[in-house]
């Protein structure tokens, strides 16, 4: 959490005292690679397109050691894994952007819709809270609320901030250096602490519930042992 807030308070200065380094070439590019909502190229995405991939990572190896006790919920941690590789990849690339400027055209799309890649954005998550609903119900209950929070904070970042962003750049009518206006990197960086945050918290809830597993996998196994059974594989380095 503190790399986070070192990125906010880093970015937030950079985006104020912009205008008084001028034209000075160095020190722009410096701020362009601390700017939070630049997403190419610097260091905040750098960041969270590596927390998103840990991210992956660590649902990988939770998938398989569910599935290693037979938990019929294995596959829900495999798709998990590759949603948030998804994430990562887009993170690092932005492909979500690629679909604002022909959906806000074939729809004429305004206001807080202005960077219209929000709409599919907001179905897709819709559909994952239907298709995960029952697995977030057997989950352990701490482990479902540090999800649930984590979920929550990472979506009103990344939509409901990004569609505050819209309004007020709609409102200035789009100007081609609204990256330089200040009260518009005030929001945009909200923004990214929201999502940041809820990666964070994320991480947090993984590794506590891999911890938990990985503890139970262990018992189950040295119980087998102790049966005189022999298991075919080992988990964590637990048999």
């Amino acid at each position: 959490m503190c790399v986070v807030l070192v990125l906010v308070v880093i970015s937030l200065a950079g985006q104020y005292f912009r205008d008084f380094f001028g034209d000075n070439e160095l020190a722009q590019k410096i701020i362009s690679k601390v700017n939070l909502d630049e997403e190419r190229n610097n260091l905040p995405t750098w960041y969270q397109s590596s927390s998103l991939l840990v991210c992956s990572l660590i649902l990988l190896v939770i998938g398989h050691v569910r599935d290693a006790v037979k938990d019929r919920d294995a596959k829900f941690w495999w798709i998990l894994s590759f949603l948030f590789l998804v994430l990562s990849v887009d993170e690092a690339v932005s492909i979500h952007e690629q679909m604002t400027v022909p959906l806000r055209s074939a729809f004429n799309l305004e206001g807080i819709f202005f960077l219209s890649w929000v709409i599919p954005a907001a179905v897709a998550v819709a559909i994952l809270v239907v298709v995960f609903a029952g697995f977030l119900t057997r989950l352990p209950p701490r482990t479902r609320n540090l999800m649930v929070a984590a979920g929550a904070l990472f979506v009103f970042g990344a939509i409901g901030l990004e569609m505050v962003g819209a309004n007020y750049m709609f409102m200035l009518n789009d100007p081609p250096d609204i990256d330089k206006d200040f009260g518009y990197a005030l929001i945009t960086t909200t923004e990214e602490f929201f999502e940041m945050t809820g990666i964070v918290v994320f991480v947090y809830g993984l590794l506590s519930y891999l911890d938990g597993a990985s503890a139970a996998v262990g018992t189950t196994r040295s119980v087998e042992v102790l049966d005189g059974e022999t298991p075919d594989t080992m988990i964590c380095g637990v048999s």
